[in-house]
């Protein structure tokens, strides 16, 4: 079963769900940001 970051709640995710409002709010692509987080974070899991 694949959970969504949406629907986690662990310290992990957390830090991961700000840092990437914090891309968006400073205006960064999706790309770009797709791609610092996989590389900060690890890889999409399938």
């Amino acid at each position: 079963m694949i959970l969504e970051l949406v629907a986690c709640t662990c310290d992990t995710v957390i830090r991961e769900k700000n840092y990437i409002r914090d891309l968006l709010n400073k205006d960064y692509g999706q790309e770009t940001i797709v791609k610092t987080v996989e590389t900060l974070f690890g890889g999409r899991k399938t």
